[in-house]
């Protein structure tokens, strides 16, 4: 992967097994793991911080980031992929799904609070895509802080009436998100708070 792309990943998301009778590993999982712990680092000291520190503060080796991530940039991009998007949203529908017919208020207050437990991430991964000019990362963020809302949001027309826009209450989730990114100061419960607000 290079700077230009924001696209795929080249080291798959299931690795094979760590040894003899042993199952795969959580390829994904792991990923995520490892960008969890090294983002506070990266939003403080920016993508130019070394490989090093990165695994210091993920308590691995540079050689296992390297196991997980093919480039420097594939690790500070990782949320904003398209493969960790469809992920992040194939394990939601798994544990919520079912909620989208039988309680479409909670299955979209569930989709909230999915976006603000990835909040710290993306806004980590944003900053570092811009720092780098990596090419696509606005197109990128848009799928990620979107990434099927507008479908989900479908859910609660069977509530709220027919009138319900689910464009209109989309684009003002987004633009609700997307301003916590860029601005540094709003805390995961502050944006939890104002996304619940604009659903009203």
């Amino acid at each position: 992967m290079t700077a230009g792309s924001l696209q795929q990943p080249t080291v798959p998301f299931e690795q094979p097994s760590n040894g003899p009778g042993r199952p795969p590993e959580d390829g994904f999982q792991r990923r995520e793991e490892i960008f969890r712990a090294i983002a506070p680092l990266l939003l403080e000291c920016g993508p130019e911080v070394t490989m090093r520190r990165l695994a210091r503060a993920a308590h691995v080796s540079v050689g296992t980031i390297y196991r997980y991530f093919s480039s420097k940039v594939d690790l500070l991009t990782f949320p904003l992929q398209d493969q960790s998007c469809a992920e992040q949203l194939r394990r939601f529908e798994i544990a919520h799904g079912q909620l989208a017919e039988t309680d479409p208020e909670t299955y979209v207050a569930a989709f909230v609070d999915e976006m603000v437990a990835t909040f710290p991430l993306l806004r980590a991964s944003f900053v570092a895509a811009v720092q780098l000019g990596a090419q696509g990362f606005w197109e990128a963020m848009d799928d990620a802080i979107g990434g099927e809302l507008e479908e989900r949001l479908a859910s609660l027309v069977r509530t709220r009436g027919p009138g319900f826009d689910t464009t209109l209450m989309s684009r003002s989730l987004k633009r609700t998100y997307l301003s916590a990114v860029l601005d540094r100061s709003i805390t995961p419960s502050e944006l939890h708070g104002d996304l619940m607000s604009v659903l009203g």
